[in-house]
């Protein structure tokens, strides 16, 4: 089995911040907090995009240092490993802050 590319990875990072943007929408704070399912949607997307960071090349990292990566392959490990309530990870501010990527 072939390993994905760079340009693979980052279209996946790219479907995901989408799918999040269209799952959050129009939601406050206090309604995301009170939809379980689209918390989930919106965990199990943070999750893909910091497993696809976390194996794109160092060149791809070196030539986009103000993105930061070990911030959301952080996330990820921490949603992965059992820290899956919605704060303060998934703050909306946090949320704007990995969608701006």
């Amino acid at each position: 089995m072939s390993e994905r590319g760079d340009r693979d990875l980052l279209a996946d990072i790219i479907i995901c911040l989408e799918k999040i943007r269209e799952y959050i929408h129009g939601l406050t704070y206090e309604d995301f907090l009170a939809d379980e399912k689209t918390q989930d949607a919106v965990i199990r997307n943070i999750e893909i995009i910091g497993e696809a960071s976390k194996k794109l090349t160092t060149e791809v990292k070196n030539r986009y240092p103000s993105i930061p990566w070990k911030m959301i392959a952080g996330t990820r490990d921490r949603l992965i490993h059992g820290k899956r309530s919605p704060a303060p990870h998934l703050r909306p501010i946090r949320l704007a802050h990995i969608g701006g990527l």
